[in-house]
């Protein structure tokens, strides 16, 4: 994580940026909220 964020998970401060960056880009619509691994793709 720390590599494509530059945030240290293991810690408080860097567990709530990344939480607080996801929220972001839900509400601006960047992101799905149900994420892309909890819905399988439908063939076409």
């Amino acid at each position: 994580m720390r590599e494509l964020t530059g945030l240290d998970v293991s810690s408080t401060d860097g567990r709530e940026k990344l939480s607080l960056g996801l929220k972001a880009m839900r509400v601006l619509g960047i992101a799905h909220r149900s994420g892309p691994a909890s819905e399988p793709r439908r063939p076409r």
